[in-house]
């Protein structure tokens, strides 16, 4: 498999709990969340050099590794140690850093004031300590699922409408309600038949049943 057809089988992909994508890596304590939250979950790969959209704009490897390296050594506690590949494709290349699953599975982000903070991947999104109690305190609190015929979803209609497929960190953000609802609201959306759900556990995503 070449490069070109390696990348576009992860674009292909979409970022999932276990990939990431970076048009750049512009603050070395930002992307130790990304690191963090892989390494305390099954491990990954942030393809850096790849826009949000899936287009493949390309970066100086050497730079990104250098601020990725700072975030792995200072940045996370304890420090991680990313494996690099570079791809190449049409002149461009793209920085692959896989983040090997943590042996202890409690890998910390610190900021610049020193402040630490667990994080994990759950589903695309990197979710913190406060977001993760926050989504156990929904389910606690016997949180009901957005009506499905609601005005609410007719927003999700609209945007499926245009963009064609949604993840539940996106419908998460989109309704600002904890992950564990907005998955909760999706699946049943699903078994209404009203989406179809793709992909396993942890990559799923959601069109429209047309």
């Amino acid at each position: 498999m070449s490069d070109t057809e390696k990348l576009m089988q992860w674009i292909k992909e979409g970022e999932h709990e276990e990939l990431d994508f970076k048009l750049t890596v512009k603050s070395a304590e930002k992307i130790a969340r990304n690191m963090v939250a892989f390494a305390n979950r099954n491990g990954g790969t942030i393809l850096i050099g790849i826009s949000d959209f899936g287009e493949i704009a390309g970066v100086d490897p050497e730079q990104e590794k250098y601020v990725t390296d700072r975030a792995a050594s200072e940045f996370c506690v304890p420090p991680l140690k990313p494996r690099y590949s570079v791809y190449r494709s049409g002149g461009l290349r793209v920085l692959a850093a896989y983040i090997p699953k943590s042996k202890t599975g409690g890998h910390r982000s610190i900021d610049r004031e020193g402040n630490a903070r667990f994080w994990i991947r759950q589903g695309d999104e990197c979710v913190s300590d406060e977001e993760r109690l926050a989504a156990m305190e929904a389910v606690e609190s016997k949180n009901d699922p957005i009506p499905i015929f609601s005005e609410k979803n007719k927003g999700l209609i609209q945007y499926l409408n245009i963009h064609h497929t949604i993840t539940v960190g996106q419908y998460m953000q989109m309704m600002d309600i904890p992950f564990a609802l907005a998955k909760k609201s999706l699946d049943r959306l699903y078994h209404a038949g009203i989406l179809q759900r793709h992909g396993e556990k942890g990559k799923r995503n959601y069109t429209l049943n047309t």
